[in-house]
């Protein structure tokens, strides 16, 4: 197969394709929905970077690398970040969660809602 740069329509078909297929899986319609061609941590930054504002309350269960890592993120976002900490590699405590959003409202994200407080 020929390499074909970003802007070849073949190359356009394709993240289309792509896209429909991803939002078929996450259950949605946004047409804003799109591939990123990117590490694990990227997404994850991605997923951070685009939600939430400076001010926003954050809450984040930490109990490894990945967790350090986006409590950091969020951080430079200028997010308002609230730790549920474990030690690493240890489950964190779902009563210890709960309590903590009991206590305050967080931005809350994920696949199948565009937002929601709590």
């Amino acid at each position: 197969m020929p390499l074909i740069g970003h802007m070849d329509p073949a190359f356009i078909e394709i993240v289309n394709e792509v896209a429909e297929l991803l939002r078929e899986m996450y259950g949605t319609e946004n047409r804003l929905t799109m591939p990123i061609s990117a590490t694990g941590s990227a997404g994850m930054e991605t997923i951070i970077v685009n939600p939430f504002e400076p001010g926003d309350k954050a809450l984040f269960c930490v109990n490894g690398l990945f967790g350090e890592r986006m409590t950091d993120v969020a951080a430079r976002v200028g997010a308002e970040v609230t730790r549920v900490d474990a030690p690493w590699e240890e489950a964190v405590d779902p009563a210890q969660v709960t309590e903590t959003i009991a206590k305050d409202k967080y931005k809350v994200r994920s696949s199948r809602t565009l937002s929601r407080d709590y």
